[in-house]
C-alpha cells in the first residue's frame, strides 16, 4: 500500500443503524479510510460536517422525515469541496438522474452497489493526494 496517500474521512448520513454498521465495518478494513461519524438526520449531519470536515459524505436519499436530496443541495452550495455519494434502496433511474443532476459525484443502490464503495473511495483518495 502506498504511504504517500492521505487518509480520507467519510461521514455517513442514514437513518438505518443496520446500514451504518455494515458500512462502518466495510470502511474499517482499510486503514486509509477513516469513518468520521454517523448522522441520522440533516441537522445532525450539518453539525458533524462542520465539526469533523469530512472529505466524503454518504447520503441516504430517504431519511425518516427528511429528504437526503435537500442535504445534497446544501452540500453542493456550501461545501463544494466535499465529495458526495448518494445511497438508496430505491435505485431506479429517476433517482439516479436526479441525484447526478443535483451534483452528486456517485450514486449507489444499497442492494447491489455497496460492494463498489471501497473501490470508489480508493479512487477518490488517489485523486486527493
Amino acid at each position: 500500500m502506498a504511504t504517500d496517500l492521505k487518509q480520507i474521512n467519510v461521514l455517513l448520513v442514514d437513518d438505518s443503524v443496520i446500514v451504518a454498521k455494515r458500512i462502518h465495518e466495510m470502511l474499517n478494513e482499510n486503514p486509509l479510510i477513516g469513518f468520521a461519524g454517523y448522522a441520522l438526520d440533516i441537522p445532525s449531519a450539518l453539525l458533524e460536517i462542520n465539526k469533523k470536515q469530512p472529505d466524503v459524505v454518504l447520503i441516504d436519499i430517504h431519511l425518516q422525515s427528511e429528504n437526503g436530496l435537500d442535504l445534497l443541495s446544501t452540500l453542493r452550495a456550501d461545501f463544494p469541496h466535499i465529495v458526495t455519494i448518494m445511497i438508496t434502496s430505491h435505485g431506479n433511474g429517476d433517482y439516479r438522474d436526479k441525484c447526478l443532476k443535483l451534483g452528486a459525484h456517485y450514486f449507489l443502490d444499497k442492494a447491489t452497489d455497496l460492494g463498489d464503495l471501497e473501490s470508489i473511495l480508493s479512487k477518490i483518495q488517489r485523486l486527493m493526494k
